[in-house]
């Protein structure tokens, strides 16, 4: 029934989908299971995210930006309401710790950010939710195999050059530094990858 609710509300959306016949579904990803009783194409892709960092930062240096990795935000220092400085860590073991005045400040710390307007006394609700991904040593689908259903934990294979990824889990965490994983979480995205694909 999920099936049928992804469908309409893609085409609502204005989102290409169709549904395949179970033999053309098979003949596009022969590592589907056999025991597959609909399947349905829509457009997904994937970004390879440390490319995508690493260009950013080359791109902002090649247009006169200084780029600072391994520096963590250490103190925010306020004059009439606005951030005059900001005081960076050098994280690295001897290096020396920094001092900017921006003209900007824009916070791209994720899960960090409340950490970080904290420091300018200005409050911010998150909710962290920990993420935990297997990488399968071996390129078993051709696109993103997404399973049919209410997003949940263990519901995607993407594959990335070689390898593909296994995900995600989804926990409720207080601290964005828990990269903690359990046998548990291991264990059901394993079962669940495996329903995906057998292969």
């Amino acid at each position: 029934g999920y099936a049928d609710q992804l469908l309409a509300a893609s085409q609502k959306l204005g989102i290409e989908a169709r549904e395949l016949d179970r033999s053309e579904a098979l003949a596009l990803e022969p590592n589907l299971p056999k025991t597959l009783v609909r399947a349905l194409e829509l457009p997904d892709g994937m970004i390879d995210p440390f490319s995508l960092c690493l260009s950013n930062a080359v791109d902002a240096v090649e247009h006169g930006a200084k780029v600072l990795n391994h520096h963590e935000v250490a103190g925010i220092e306020l004059s009439s309401g606005k951030i005059a400085k900001v005081k960076l860590r050098n994280r690295v073991a001897g290096g020396e710790d920094v001092e900017v005045a921006p003209r900007m400040v824009i916070n791209a710390a994720g899960a960090w950010a409340g950490k970080v307007t904290a420091l300018a006394d200005v409050h911010l609700d998150l909710f962290l939710s920990k993420g935990s991904l297997l990488i399968a040593g071996t390129r078993v689908v051709k696109r993103v195999i997404n399973r049919c259903r209410k997003p949940g934990s263990g519901d995607i294979l993407v594959p990335g050059g070689p390898v593909t990824v296994l995900g995600t889990t989804s926990i409720t965490v207080d601290d964005p530094a828990d990269f903690s994983t359990s046998q548990d979480e291991i264990d059901l995205l394993r079962a669940e990858a495996t329903a995906l694909s057998p292969a």
